[in-house]
């Protein structure tokens, strides 16, 4: 029988020692050199499963938990307490096997599920709450060992920052003062809407890729970086400067994917409409350091205007770690029949059309790279941004005539306006 807390499984095996045919035995139990090694009942003895004589092993068993056997030499089966050494009338001193069975018992009482800021969240060990990002309350029972499994972005004594209008504008900056190749740190809060999307390992979690919040459920990001994955193993983390780092002004927030949504002509093998929606499991609070991005009007190319991009990924290719602070650059949109020129001596030049957009420049040395796929590339104007482009692929990191590609977000506007809406019915039916 098996029973689940949260990650953890209990099993419990019962092996019927007393499901023994009748037949001749071995004979009475005695210790080591054939010295009996106590109190001594000639009556027990040690069922054998083939009926033959049995193997004693060496050093002192309990051989008072046996069945017993008359003049004969004939199994009288015992009674199942009877066999056990349980007292009927003292069923509380019964031993190891009962002592475990009521452990096991009460841990099966303790509640699944636990209330706390007039919402419900899973109970879980106290241990398992930290790997997931959550902060252990004492609310099931169990003190911190069994404890309710709270969002940091609720737990009490945790520095949040006050929670904004529902009506807050998007792509606007709430500033604090405080390697994407040739780039340089950002500023806590500077890109609001970044997100890091993390995978759960043995050790915690880790990068996967970036993405943007672009409404209080959705989130936009490459379909590469979640092309076969599984939802339940992956973290949106929203409000992250420093990957490594807990002494940020406010705390960053965590919420659990619900589904994944990827654009239903994606081709894994050459990119072709790398876009993917995240709809997450709860509505996100905005404060100061979340808030969405704006997407971008139909019709605008954007060409050679300067953007930003942001990300975690790799500072040095070929190198694959990835950077704990997030990191900024600026680039240039280039025009599609000058990308389509650079890349003319390489494979990928075929892969280059309206769908997708080109930033960097001709001697390269600004470009993002491994770990950045998914991030946001947006145009800021009058400090409000717009996404344009989402972190697709490219030929090593920073190279001459080899720019970032990135996926035109103004050529699935209708895509992602379809879900949007989409869930937005879902919403008033329920």
């Amino acid at each position: 029988m098996m029973f689940r807390f949260g990650n953890l499984c209990l099993c419990f095996i019962w092996i019927n020692v007393f499901a023994c045919l009748a037949g001749s035995l071995g004979e009475p139990l005695f210790g080591e050199f054939g010295r009996r090694p106590g109190p001594w009942n000639p009556d027990v003895v040690i069922p054998h499963r083939d009926y033959l004589r049995p193997r004693i092993p060496s050093g002192k068993l309990d051989y008072e938990k046996s069945g017993a056997v008359d003049n004969n030499n004939n199994l009288r089966l015992a009674d199942i307490e009877e066999g056990l050494g349980l007292d009927r009338d003292r069923k509380q001193d019964s031993g190891i096997l009962k002592r475990f069975l009521n452990a096991a018992r009460y841990a099966i009482s303790f509640p699944k599920t636990c209330e706390y800021d007039n919402e419900t969240h899973p109970c879980g060990f106290g241990a398992s709450c930290w790997v997931d990002g959550k902060s252990p309350l004492n609310l099931c029972g169990g003190g911190l060992v069994w404890a309710c499994c709270v969002p940091l972005i609720i737990a009490p004594g945790v520095p949040r920052g006050e929670i904004l209008p529902a009506d807050t504008p998007c792509g606007k900056k709430h500033l604090f003062r405080g390697r994407i190749i040739g780039g340089h740190p950002a500023t806590f809060a500077e890109q609001p809407w970044q997100v890091a999307l993390m995978k759960r390992t043995f050790y915690g979690h880790t990068l996967q890729c970036g993405g943007s919040l672009i409404n209080k459920k959705f989130i936009l990001t490459a379909a590469h970086c979640v092309y076969r994955r599984d939802a339940s193993l992956m973290r949106v983390r929203l409000g992250e400067l420093n990957l490594d780092d807990f002494s940020e002004p406010y705390v960053h927030e965590e919420y659990l994917i619900k589904r994944i949504i990827i654009h239903e002509n994606y081709d894994h093998t050459s990119f072709y409409n790398d876009i993917a929606l995240l709809e997450m499991t709860e509505r996100v609070r905005f404060r100061r350091h979340i808030i969405p991005i704006c997407l971008p009007q139909s019709g605008d190319t954007f060409v050679d205007k300067t953007v930003t991009v942001a990300g975690w990924g790799s500072v040095q290719f070929p190198s694959r770690k990835s950077s704990p602070i997030l990191r900024k650059v600026d680039l240039r949109v280039l025009d599609t029949d000058i990308c389509r020129r650079w890349y003319s001596s390489y494979h990928g030049a075929s892969r280059l059309d309206e769908s997708t957009l080109c930033a960097g420049y001709k001697a390269g040395g600004k470009d993002t790279c491994q770990g950045d796929s998914g991030g946001p590339l947006w145009s800021e104007e009058s400090g409000w941004a717009q996404l344009i482009g989402i972190v697709s692929w490219g030929v090593q990191c920073g190279m001459p005539r080899k720019p970032g590609v990135y996926t035109r977000v103004t050529n699935y506007l209708d895509w992602i306006g379809g879900h949007l809406e989409d869930q937005s019915q879902r919403n008033r039916s329920c």
